[in-house]
């Protein structure tokens, strides 16, 4: 505890605009944490919202609250709360989240929430427990949950179980698998359906001292796993690092997924699919306090039958040194997308830039863009190339009194589209 006895300590932080005009706008944040003397924690957060010249008791019934203790073997939750993870689904709004340790092996947990508040008549409610059991093994992890939307008057159940298994010391799998049953009982959309989700992992260190990591993931979810999705949902990646020596190293990032959708009317039905594949290889150096990291990239997006392919390569150079705070960055990406079927065949050049400055209490960026990096957007283009360009500086300035601050943000950016320049000056005074 670093203020030598039990306190309660609150950090007050609040942000005022409009001041002036008919319509002020307010934002209060309290927050604060705690260490009691047997090790315990204490966490608190409230969030208050205010939009209006006048005070009205909706404000308070409408913010945000949280309040947490834990400790050994108990953690608890009260206020804004969702679900416990491991495939449980909370409802959102109000409630309450218990966490129990048994022993080393076992551990439990329950939650409850109701929205918009916990004590009037619910629009929503969800409840649901989780079962824990760790092993050297691996760890096993069950749920189960239910959402009640009272307006909709549709319930659903999930239950759900998670596997993980360390094969070796260096290499582990992740097993997962929810059930969705959903029941809906509102006048004119009376429907029962049922679906699935489950995902397969995979992550391994080989080679001395653990130079090569990789990991692969694939998740797949039926159709009404969500009760208003009528398709299919499919994720995958895979990662890799080599570690060439202690200055360099090499990494590949690749990812795909596939959303596809059915959307019906009562004369007609519209199916809906998107696919994105996206691949990267990236090299990495480091000399000093400096850093360069050149690589390569590869997109393809699929919108029903149209397809854009957008590939080229990108650049980081910078520094960045903890004890002066100094940070200096650049990162350009540059490249051609094309539409494939387009008559005729045309590659479309884009470029990007951003550049980031910081030292001790200044900083500074500046982001360029000539063209899409998407060739989506290229069937909006006229005879004007699109080009935007922004830049601003952020100045903390301190009085000769330490409580007070005045931070400064000045900000520039323009669109030659529609030939739009924007200037902007916003200072923030803070009282500690």
């Amino acid at each position: 505890n670093p203020y030598g006895q039990t306190s309660f300590p609150l950090m007050f932080d609040a942000t005022v605009s409009n001041i002036i005009g008919g319509q002020p706008i307010l934002n209060v944040n309290l927050r604060g944490s705690t260490f009691l003397e047997n090790g315990e924690t204490i966490n608190y957060f409230s969030q208050i919202f205010f939009s209006t010249n006048y005070y009205s008791n909706q404000y308070l019934l409408s913010s945000a609250h949280y309040v947490s203790y834990f400790d050994s073997k108990y953690q608890f939750e009260l206020g804004n709360v969702g679900g416990l993870g491991a495939g449980t689904f909370g409802g959102g709004g109000r409630g309450a989240t218990a966490r129990y340790t048994i022993n080393k092996q076992h551990r439990v947990g329950a939650f409850y929430t109701k929205a918009p508040r916990l004590f009037r008549v619910p629009s929503l409610e969800s409840f649901g427990a989780i079962y824990q059991f760790d092993h050297t093994l691996g760890r096993l992890v069950s749920g189960f949950s239910r959402v009640i939307n009272h307006k909709s008057q549709l319930r659903s159940n999930y239950a759900s179980i998670t596997s993980g298994i360390n094969i070796t010391t260096n290499q582990s799998i992740t097993v997962m698998g929810i059930l969705g049953l959903h029941n809906s009982t509102l006048s004119g959309n009376v429907f029962r359906r049922n679906g699935f989700e489950s995902s397969l992992g995979y992550s391994g260190a080989f080679m001395e001292n653990n130079r090569l990591r990789v990991g692969t993931s694939v998740t797949y979810a039926s159709r009404f796993f969500s009760a208003y999705n009528a398709g299919e949902i499919w994720t995958a990646n895979a990662t890799g690092n080599f570690r060439i020596n202690s200055k360099w190293n090499i990494n590949s990032y690749n990812f795909y997924n596939k959303i596809e959708n059915k959307i019906s009317t009562t004369s007609s039905s519209t199916n809906y699919t998107l696919e994105n594949y996206r691949t990267s290889l990236n090299a990495g150096t480091r000399f000093g306090d400096y850093f360069i990291t050149p690589g390569l990239f590869y997109n393809i997006n699929r919108i029903n039958n149209n397809e854009y392919h957008s590939r080229g390569i990108s650049a980081s150079y910078g520094n960045y040194n903890f004890e002066t705070n100094r940070l200096l960055s650049n990162t350009i990406m540059t490249g051609y997308n094309r539409t494939v079927g387009q008559r005729p065949l045309r590659d479309y050049f884009f470029l990007q830039y951003f550049f980031i400055f910081r030292y001790r209490t200044i900083s500074a960026n500046i982001r360029y863009n000539y063209g899409n990096i998407t060739a989506i957007n290229n069937a909006s283009n006229t005879a004007k190339y699109p080009q935007n360009f922004g830049a601003s500086v952020n100045y903390q300035y301190q009085f000769r009194n330490p409580y007070f601050i005045l931070q400064n943000f000045f900000s520039y950016s323009y669109f030659n589209r529609f030939e739009r320049h924007s200037l902007a000056y916003a200072p923030e005074m803070y009282y500690y």
